[in-house]
């Protein structure tokens, strides 16, 4: 079977959820709209995309530590709440 077609198989298959991370699911494009927020030089996508890759356990805590640091006020939440319906959707 190919890569691709076991995936789609696996989104295809009907999923309970019980447990997500914030930090994983959270969309680049709202990590972007998050640094705006906070007047951040824009951020390029090669900028975002970093956040998203590690080789280490001390990277990936630094990544997460990043993303949490990005919400500032309860607001920040709609967005992130976006995301997540977006990926639950997607993942069936």
């Amino acid at each position: 079977m190919k890569k691709s077609d076991f995936y789609n198989l696996l989104k295809a298959v009907p999923k309970s959820e019980i447990h997500v991370h914030a930090e994983g699911i959270i969309s680049k494009s709202t990590i972007k709209k998050f640094l705006a927020r906070r007047n951040v030089a824009e951020a390029t996508n090669n900028d975002v995309d970093k956040m998203f890759q590690y080789n280490n356990l001390t990277e990936f805590v630094s990544s997460f530590v990043a993303i949490q640091d990005l919400f500032e006020n309860p607001a920040d939440f709609n967005d992130l709440f976006d995301d997540i319906e977006t990926y639950l959707t997607e993942n069936n």
